[in-house]
């Protein structure tokens, strides 16, 4: 059940999902699992170059509109 769930929200543009590579994420998905096409995708990368933000990344991004980054550490 869960996974039909999954399967319709990557599929509907009405489900808007934003990320930096999501295009190629949906892209892959969409091969993958036989998905046909995969809409809703926003590219951050994109705004970012257009905006001539220098690095964009998910962690710069996250560093720049909502604080320091702060790396897990794992022992």
């Amino acid at each position: 059940m869960f996974y039909i769930k999954l399967i319709k929200l990557i599929k509907n543009d009405c489900w808007v999902k934003l990320g930096i590579g999501v295009e190629r994420d949906l892209e892959i998905l969409s091969q993958n699992y036989n998905l046909g096409h995969c809409s809703g995708g926003i590219e951050l990368k994109n705004i970012c170059l257009m905006a001539k933000y220098p690095k964009p990344s998910l962690e710069n991004l996250y560093q720049k509109f909502v604080g320091p980054f702060i790396k897990k550490n794992h022992s």
